[in-house]
């Protein structure tokens, strides 16, 4: 087992917590919130595929962070994601799936136009 000592999700701008939301206001922005403010430390770009990553976080109410990292983690081409977590608030995990490629592709040609 290789430790990483560097993050490999950066979050760049902060994010509204889930536990301050509504009940709507979590089932309509989701984990896209989260897609919105964390990136791929550039270190780690083309270096995870075929990986197993573990991600640890405090505490989850959603599961909308997790699922923010699993799908960028799986565009990279990891093979195994466990998620660690130390609490919940035991609300119910939410799994979403995202096109981040086609989504990546949509943004770059909206900027040219």
């Amino acid at each position: 087992m290789v430790y990483h000592r560097k993050d490999k999700l950066i979050r760049h701008t902060s994010s509204k917590k889930s536990a301050y939301m509504r009940p709507e206001e979590k089932d309509i922005e989701g984990a896209k919130r989260h897609l919105d403010t964390i990136h791929l430390n550039p270190e780690y770009q083309g270096k995870l595929k075929g990986k197993k990553v573990v991600v640890l976080d405090d505490y989850t109410a959603n599961g909308y962070s997790f699922e923010c990292a699993r799908n960028l983690l799986l565009n990279q081409g990891v093979k195994e994601l466990i998620f660690v977590t130390i609490g919940t608030f035991q609300n119910v995990y939410r799994k979403e799936d995202f096109l981040l490629k086609v989504m990546f592709l949509v943004q770059t040609l909206m900027q040219q136009i």
